[in-house]
């Protein structure tokens, strides 16, 4: 902890030593100085809960002229949700853009002589992630192009209606009569009149997809009369697009368009036909290939720290490192795979994402009312009692099963084990703040319910505090499913929603972990989604209520 004069301001730089009691009992002195601070916490990611209050309490109390500024968009998410006022830094994660030459979206133009190249690229160009764009001079009664695609293509295809969104894998066709433009990822159709003599306009649809989609846009010019498509390729280029067309020689009498364009000089590549569909097919991802990509920087994740995510839904991967992907600033998977495996920091931001952090305070009601008035008066047969909320997150599914318990005079007689894989939202979940309207939104099937559970917080402003007496009873670990065995014997495992994120292997392979964990007439309760539909698995288990989704112990 160091204090700087910058900006005209006191200024605290916190580090990890806050969470010591000597550091928070440093702090502490400096406030009391009566003293303007700026708090900066540069590379805290969590804060434990005496820290959290601390500050919630000084930045509202007018005695006080505090200001707090976050780096980390871990902890800054988590003061935003406890209605903690804070300045936000700039991300510890920011990366210069990295141009790449993988293409989201690839224009198809042309004309007369244009329709068998067209059909040539979507018969030999393997389905994959990019949006293709077809902007033909076509007649109103052209209107069954789409169908043609369709049936001799593996491609789906559409003609573009107004407000349509922009998305993958899908071939979409400029419709007659109205220029096809892209705004904000959606199409829009426009009634501007003949560009370039031609409504639809090649040059209208890729000047907007140039602008909207940059580096990651590619057109392709093909036969045609005319110069449509060719009046702006300067500027199509600027934006980082790319641009490439066929030889003259192949389009016979309507090589105007290809003519023109090879002129302008802003042409990057001239191609023959399979020239084209090898130069498009390495710019663009197949979905094989992009599995394939993904599970070998899997194992190498593994390798390198230990998180084994190697069973988890692929797609839903994918589309969580894309996300990290955007957010970080690199723009190819090579680049970021290497940034993550070399970069401790990067890795952490990657975590994040792929960490499943959606959860609430008693979420599924169905279950805990079967819970309720059906298995907890059974297991208060015992005399104690172990349970498990595995893949608990931030912790309100541990805490509501513990006012549960509370309200059914079993609390005191149970010990909840509360684990998961990030030991940062653990962090979060020790500490058993929330904002206030979570506890507020809470649906019980009587006022006498809703009553005892809010009586089992307190409130700091707009913070709900956990009682004691509950965070006694729950205790906390990091614990991964994927890896680890079995922590215990349990009369109630509590997994929601966490298994329709992996594939049905590594879903067979927890359920066993849970049968081997549960206690000969032990309870499982799974989420609202989920099932069990393996033949093998489903002889471990009874299904008790398939509403509440509880099964027992076979």
């Amino acid at each position: 902890m160091k204090i700087f004069h910058k900006d005209g301001i006191d200024t605290i730089i916190i580090d990890s030593d806050i969470d010591t009691q000597d550091g928070f009992d440093r702090l502490k002195t400096f406030i009391k100085e009566g003293k303007s601070y700026k708090i900066e916490f540069l590379s805290n990611i969590t804060l434990q809960q005496g820290v959290v209050l601390y500050l919630a309490e000084i930045v509202q109390n007018p005695k006080y002229n505090i200001k707090i500024a976050i780096k980390h968009p871990f902890l800054s998410s988590y003061f935003h949700k406890l209605s903690i006022k804070h300045e936000k830094l700039s991300s510890l994660l920011t990366h210069k853009k990295i141009s790449h030459e993988l293409f989201d979206v690839i224009l198809l133009s042309g004309s007369a002589g244009s329709y068998e190249y067209i059909m040539y690229i979507l018969q030999n160009l393997p389905i994959n992630k990019a949006t293709i764009v077809i902007v033909q001079h076509i007649g109103e009664g052209s209107k069954h192009l789409h169908e043609i695609i369709e049936i001799k293509t593996p491609y789906k295809a559409t003609y573009i209606n107004d407000g349509m969104v922009v998305m993958p894998k899908i071939v979409y066709i400029a419709p007659p009569n109205y220029q096809s433009i892209v705004e904000d990822g959606v199409f829009r159709l426009k009634k501007m009149g003949n560009v370039n003599f031609a409504e639809p306009s090649i040059t209208v649809t890729m000047n907007s997809l140039a602008s909207h989609y940059r580096d990651k846009f590619c057109a392709v010019l093909l036969c045609g009369y005319g110069a449509d498509g060719t009046t702006s390729l300067k500027e199509v280029t600027d934006y980082g697009s790319k641009v490439v067309t066929i030889e003259p020689s192949l389009c016979h009498d309507s090589y105007m368009i290809v003519k023109h364009a090879i002129e302008t000089g802003h042409v990057s590549f001239i191609f023959n036909p399979n020239e084209l569909i090898n130069y498009l097919k390495e710019r663009v991802i197949s979905e094989q290939k992009e599995e394939k990509i993904v599970k070998e920087f899997l194992d190498k994740l593994y390798e390198q720290y230990g998180y084994d995510f190697r069973d988890y839904q692929i797609q839903s991967l994918i589309r969580r490192i894309n996300t990290c992907m955007d957010k970080v600033g690199i723009g190819d998977y090579e680049g970021f795979f290497d940034e993550v495996l070399n970069n401790k920091s990067t890795f952490t931001k990657l975590f994040f994402e792929l960490s499943i952090n959606v959860t609430q305070f008693i979420r599924q009601p169905n279950s805990y009312e079967y819970l309720k008035e059906h298995v907890l008066p059974y297991l208060n047969n015992y005399s104690h009692l172990k349970m498990w909320c595995a893949g608990v997150a931030s912790g309100e599914e541990a805490y509501s099963l513990a006012t549960l318990l509370d309200s059914k005079k079993m609390l005191e007689k149970s010990i909840i084990y509360a684990t998961d894989f990030n030991p940062y939202i653990l962090q979060i979940a020790k500490n058993g703040l929330y904002p206030k309207k979570q506890i507020d939104d809470v649906t019980l099937s009587s006022i006498e319910e809703i009553n005892h559970f809010k009586s089992l917080f307190s409130f700091l402003g707009e913070i709900a505090i956990v009682d004691k007496k509950l965070q006694k009873n729950v205790h906390f670990f990091t614990h991964n499913l994927t890896t680890d065995s079995s922590i215990g014997e349990f009369q109630l495992i509590i997994c929601k929603n966490v298994l329709i994120y992996f594939n049905e292997k590594l879903q067979k392979k927890v359920l066993r972990l849970f049968y081997d964990s549960l206690s000969l007439d032990g309870y499982l309760v799974l989420g609202q989604s989920e099932t069990i539909v393996d033949f093998e698995t489903k002889k471990l288990f009874k299904l008790i209520s398939s509403e509440a989704k509880i099964y027992q112990r076979a």
